[in-house]
């Protein structure tokens, strides 16, 4: 089964670094294409990051709470 990169999308215009609070799954839970995963936390809002592929969520990489930049790559499905 092909690998996937989870990563930061840019949220809004000058959006470049952000909270990572939360992950709604765990390794090995299976994920939907649309499937809220992670959550961010910027200086305007908190926002749920959608899954753009399905697959086993395999790794996750960037632990809750950390800092992640626009582009990381935050986990591996």
């Amino acid at each position: 089964m092909k690998e996937f990169e989870i990563i930061v999308p840019k949220l809004y215009e000058d959006f470049e670094t952000g909270l990572l609070v939360e992950w709604y799954k765990n390794e090995g839970d299976y994920v939907e294409i649309g499937e809220e995963i992670f959550a961010i936390e910027t200086d305007k809002a908190v926002f749920d990051i959608e899954a753009e592929n399905q697959g086993y969520l395999k790794k996750i990489i960037a632990e809750a709470p950390c800092e992640v930049n626009v582009m990381d790559v935050v986990g591996i499905i």
